[in-house]
């Protein structure tokens, strides 16, 4: 059955010879691009009259159906995920491999975002990642199904995203983590208005903040302790930047980018989802060393990525921080503008329970947490780039939205003004508690000495 066939293909996955590993993977990538419309025929029995059944519509034959074939879904997805993880450190899998696989997540995405994969109808759980039906905790019955689906996806490139595994190429480090931050990016770019309020929130809270912060703590690197002379002048220029906007689905530059990449040998020939346009163009942007414009990604599909000629040798490539995190924080202000700004009322609270709390700790830290100083400077320019947009675009909203939107920005610069000002007020209490100290200690000796 399904069941029995994903779990051989994800032990395959972990097998150390690479011979295995790579068939399996071979055979997923089979599936996805010729036999991709197969996977879709499994919901024609929940069409009746042209109109989508309701759940409450269907037999039980049906229900049971319309779970097992959610279940044998989450299957695949999890067997290509499993191709993102750890592999033993003796034997590290070549990283194209992993790439394939964000690839097949953003490909899952676009299933469920089209509706030609669909939820299961009962049997929600929050607690067993490996059981049937595990989604978000805080939501109604409807909403926690429709997530089962997305949860497993999610989960599987946040492990990506904290994972501390070496994945260098080159002189170009953590490839698996960012390229994880970009496949989660896509996904929420091209599907995250589908989302309520309420599972974008979990979504966030639940998954992707907590692997960011995990990535942020388990960076050991010498990266933590630079620090510059003074705020004017940094001595983190090596930081990677964040990736500009990328341009909506029906850019004429990503269909140039799908007709030159479908055009390849053993390229499929299907068309390419939204997510996985966007994915793929960025990830050929990324290893031919572009500006990040995905437009002009098509100039870069035909290259021999193999034998790529740049010399690119990044100062920390082992470093999370120095590698990743712009890219990972710049993801979160896109989310913040393209999806959760433009929902008006609704979006201020979402933003800033989630995205404006993880602005507020990289730039300030917390009572557990401190953040070296390349942390607070990538932290300080997303909220400037993000205030920016948000600011620019707010006289377009209706005046309720507006005026929510205002206030909420007010209530965020306040508590990060404040917030800072108690931690220089914190440590001009101690300098001088420090220098007061000193002075005792250096006055007591002179005495003594009968100076």
């Amino acid at each position: 059955d399904g069941k029995s066939f994903f779990d051989i293909i994800t032990v395959s996955a972990c097998d150390p010879v690479d011979k295995i590993s790579l068939h399996a993977l071979s055979i997923l990538q089979g599936i996805l691009d010729r036999n991709l419309d197969q996977l879709t025929m499994l919901i024609k029995h929940d069409v009746h009259n042209g109109e989508m059944k309701k759940a409450e519509d269907l037999s039980s034959h049906e229900r049971k159906a319309r779970n097992s074939n959610a279940e044998d879904f989450l299957g695949m997805c999890r067997a290509s995920l499993s191709f993102i993880g750890t592999r033993d450190p003796k034997s590290p899998r070549p990283i194209g491999v992993s790439m394939r696989a964000l690839c097949h997540a953003a490909i899952y995405a676009d299933l469920i975002g089209d509706g030609r994969v669909l939820p299961p109808v009962s049997g929600t759980q929050t607690s067993d990642p490996k059981a049937a039906g595990y989604t978000y905790d805080g939501l109604d019955e409807e909403e926690a199904l429709e997530m089962v689906l997305w949860r497993a996806l999610f989960e599987g490139l946040a492990d990506g995203v904290r994972s501390t595994e070496k994945s260098r190429e080159g002189g170009m480090g953590n490839l698996i983590q960012r390229g994880s931050v970009l496949a989660l990016r896509a996904i929420l770019l091209r599907h995250g208005k589908l989302f309520s309020d309420a599972q974008l929130k979990v979504v966030l809270q639940q998954t992707i903040l907590p692997a960011f912060h995990d990535a942020v703590e388990n960076d050991i690197s010498p990266v933590r302790s630079i620090a510059s002379e003074s705020p004017a002048i940094s001595s983190l220029d090596f930081l990677s930047e964040p990736l500009p906007l990328p341009p909506p689905p029906d850019d004429e530059g990503l269909h140039k980018f799908e007709e030159v990449f479908r055009s390849m040998d053993r390229a499929p020939t299907r068309p390419m989802g939204s997510a996985e346009l966007l994915l793929e163009a960025t990830f050929t942007d990324m290893r031919n060393g572009g500006g990040g414009d995905i437009s002009q990604a098509y100039k870069f599909a035909k290259k021999d990525l193999s034998s790529n000629d740049q010399d690119v040798e990044q100062p920390f490539p082992d470093s999370w921080i120095s590698t990743t995190a712009s890219v990972a924080l710049g993801s979160l202000t896109d989310i913040s503008s393209e999806i959760i700004f433009i929902r008006g009322a609704s979006g201020a609270n979402v933003w800033f329970s989630t995205i404006g709390e993880t602005y507020q700790l990289w730039c300030n830290g917390s009572e557990s947490w401190l953040p070296c100083e390349a942390v607070v400077r990538i932290g300080t320019s997303e909220v400037n780039r993000f205030m920016r947009r948000a600011t620019a675009d707010l006289p377009k909203f209706v005046r309720e939205d507006a005026r929510v939107w205002a206030n909420e920005i007010i209530k965020f610069y306040t508590q990060l003004l404040n917030h800072s000002l108690e931690i220089e007020q914190s440590l001009i209490d101690k300098l001088l508690r420090w220098k007061w100290r000193a002075y005792k200690t250096s006055s007591g000796k002179k005495e003594g000495s009968g100076l």
